[in-house]
């Protein structure tokens, strides 16, 4: 018949070899976890009109988020946001310059409808983004991650919902990074704590 003190150490044993399992499958999935998140804000961005913004353009838009495509389509004092590469600011039309119908101007002819002057107010791109709830799960966060990739890989989306799609998934992306770094101090906090109390075991 066995003792019952080996008994009690062989189920501390099995104990411990299965809470070892279990962290080590927590440490994997997170692995996975964050190595496909990366993966798709990769494709969001190289999706998007990020990539545009970076060689030195900007996307002019009015309050209610359309493209500014034509001077004809701005007036003198409006106030519009500029978006470029890393954030966005105010800007404020001042004049413009619109090209007179071909055939009916000599080569850099244009009319003079207005210039532009950029405002002192200073916008964070991703504060105008729209908000995403912070009570959000990883798995709400991620899969409407998906969607947006999904949406911008089908194509068939104006410039303006482009920008917002991509603006969303940056939102969604902070999201999940936030769960997963979470999740990972947790796991090592859970880490350091078993190893403190082996060691203190040991000594006994």
């Amino acid at each position: 018949m066995q003792r019952p003190q080996r008994m009690v150490e062989e189920r501390e044993e099995q104990v411990t070899a299965l809470l070892e399992r279990g962290r080590r499958t927590l440490g994997h999935l997170l692995d996975r976890a964050d190595s496909e998140l990366v993966h798709t804000l990769a494709r969001v961005v190289a999706l998007s009109p990020k990539a545009t913004l970076q060689r030195g353009y900007a996307v002019l838009q009015k309050p209610d988020g359309t493209a500014v495509r034509t001077p004809a389509e701005v007036a003198v004092d409006e106030e519009l946001r500029a978006r470029v590469a890393e954030g966005a600011f105010r800007v404020r039309v001042t004049a413009a310059r619109m090209p007179l119908p071909t055939g009916r101007c000599r080569t850099g002819q244009t009319h003079r409808v207005g210039d532009m002057a950029k405002t002192d107010d200073v916008v964070d791109g991703a504060a105008e983004a729209a908000p995403v709830e912070s009570p959000l799960g990883y798995e709400q966060a991620r899969d409407e991650l998906i969607d947006v990739v999904r949406r911008l890989e089908v194509g068939g989306t104006t410039l303006e919902e482009s920008l917002a799609l991509w603006e969303r998934g940056e939102e969604l992306a902070k999201v999940c990074r936030r769960w997963l770094d979470g999740a990972r101090a947790r796991l090592d906090a859970a880490l350091a704590e078993g190893s403190a109390a082996d060691e203190a075991a040991e000594q006994e």
